[in-house]
C-alpha cells in the first residue's frame, strides 16, 4: 500500500512543474541512457531493413518500416536531450514535465507509423496492385 501513498505526488501540478528537480543519480542516468540507446539501436536496424526491403523494390513496406523507424529516432534522440537537461539541472529545461511532452511525443508517432501500416498500407498495396493489373491493357514498354 505504501506505492499507492505516492500517488498523489504524481497528480500534484508542482511535481510536473518544478523548475529544480532532485537530481538524478549516477544509477538512474546510467539506466536511462541503456534504455534509449536500445531505442536508437531498434530505430537503426529499422533504417537498415526499410533499405534493404526498398532495394528490393516494395516501396510502400520501406516506408512502413521507415516511419517506425524514424518515431524510435526521433524519440531516442529528443530523450537524451532531456536526459542531458536534467542531468545538468538547467532551471526550466530540466523540468519533469518534458519527460510528459516526450512521451506523448512518442505515442504520436507511433500512432501515425501504425496508422500508416495498418490503413494507408493495405490500400495504397491494393491500388498499385489495381495499377499494374491495367498497364497490361496500355500501349507502350511492359513491365
Amino acid at each position: 500500500m505504501t506505492r499507492m501513498n505516492n500517488l498523489p505526488v504524481f497528480l500534484n501540478h508542482r511535481y510536473w512543474l518544478n523548475p529544480a528537480p532532485v537530481p538524478l543519480g549516477p544509477s538512474l542516468v546510467g539506466g536511462f541512457v541503456f534504455f534509449l540507446a536500445w531505442f536508437l539501436l531498434a530505430a537503426i536496424a529499422l533504417y537498415i531493413a526499410a533499405y534493404v526491403v526498398r532495394k528490393s523494390g516494395d516501396k510502400l513496406k520501406a516506408k512502413a518500416l521507415h516511419g517506425f523507424g524514424s518515431a524510435l529516432m526521433k524519440t531516442g534522440l529528443l530523450g537524451y536531450l532531456i536526459l542531458l537537461f536534467a542531468y545538468e539541472q538547467l532551471p526550466i529545461l530540466g523540468m519533469r514535465l518534458w519527460a510528459l511532452f516526450w512521451l506523448g511525443l512518442f505515442c504520436w508517432w507511433i500512432a501515425k507509423a501504425v496508422r500508416f501500416a495498418v490503413a494507408e498500407y493495405p490500400a495504397r498495396r491494393n491500388n498499385l496492385e489495381r495499377l499494374k493489373e491495367m498497364r497490361k491493357y496500355f500501349p507502350g514498354k511492359k513491365k
